[in-house]
C-alpha cells in the first residue's frame, strides 16, 4: 500500500513539474546566452498593451540577408518616442532571440537607426526604463543619478 501511494505522489509531483514547465516556456524574458543582433527594414510600428498601465513599442522588421521576419519588442511608448521612424527604415537590433507563441521575437537591448544609438538595456539585461524617464541613455550614461564619489579611498 505505501508503494502504491509513493508512485501516485510521484506521478503527481512530474505532472505538475511538467504543467510548470510549460508555463515557463510561455513567458517572454531577456536571456543573456541567445543575444543576437539582425539588420534590416521596418515593415510596421505598433503600439501594444504591456499592462494595465503601460504601452510597448514594438516593430515588425524584415532581416535583409533571409528575409526572415521579427517581431522586435523595443520599450514602454513614453521611454522611447518613435516620430522619426517610418516604415522602410533600415535598423540594426541586438538583443535576446525567443521564439514566443510560433513568432520570432527580439527583445531589444540596443537599435541603432541613422547614426543614433540607443541603449534599452543594460548588458545583463535589465531595462534602463526602471531608471526614470530618460529618452536616449548613452553607454556612459547622462550624468545623473547615482555615481561613485571622489571620498576617501
Amino acid at each position: 500500500m505505501k508503494k502504491i501511494i509513493l508512485w501516485f505522489c510521484l506521478l503527481l509531483l512530474a505532472g505538475f513539474s511538467a504543467a510548470a514547465q510549460k508555463k515557463a516556456a510561455q513567458i517572454k524574458y531577456y536571456r543573456v546566452d541567445q543575444v543576437k543582433t539582425i539588420k534590416g527594414e521596418i515593415l510596421e510600428i505598433k503600439k501594444e498593451p504591456a499592462s494595465k498601465k503601460s504601452v510597448f513599442t514594438v516593430l515588425l522588421l524584415e532581416e535583409q540577408d533571409s528575409g526572415e521576419r521579427y517581431r522586435v519588442e523595443v520599450a514602454p511608448g513614453w521611454f522611447f518616442k518613435t516620430k522619426k521612424m517610418k516604415t522602410g527604415n533600415k535598423v540594426e537590433v541586438t538583443g535576446s532571440y525567443c521564439c514566443f507563441k510560433d513568432k520570432h521575437t527580439i527583445i531589444a537591448r540596443t537599435l541603432t537607426f541613422g547614426k543614433k544609438k540607443y541603449y534599452f538595456r543594460d548588458k545583463n539585461g535589465f531595462p534602463l526604463w526602471r531608471q526614470g524617464k530618460r529618452r536616449f541613455i548613452s553607454p556612459r550614461g547622462s550624468g545623473r543619478g547615482r555615481k561613485r564619489g571622489k571620498g576617501r579611498r
